[in-house]
């Protein structure tokens, strides 16, 4: 895997909602107005992104997903024999 990492963030919709907030750690990546979005994972670590559905009238609570990307180590201790 290589970063910036390209995911695709999808989630159910919202009826009356006229757009979503996206955000990725805590900063707003994109403002859609379906319910789909692609972002660029920065690093491994751990990360969160939250969805916020906006009408003209109000704003929902913020659903997030936390997860985490491992990065792979390198390889140590190689011998020839």
């Amino acid at each position: 895997m290589t970063f910036p990492y390209a995911a695709t963030v999808t989630w159910d919709a919202v009826p009356g909602a006229a757009s979503y907030a996206v955000t990725l750690n805590g900063a707003v990546v994109g403002t859609p107005t379906t319910p789909t979005l692609g972002v660029a994972i920065p690093a491994a670590g751990t990360h969160t992104i939250g969805v916020t559905a906006v009408s003209p009238f109000e704003r929902s609570p913020e659903g997030t997903l936390t997860f985490e990307i491992v990065a792979v180590g390198k390889p140590g201790n190689i011998k020839i024999r």
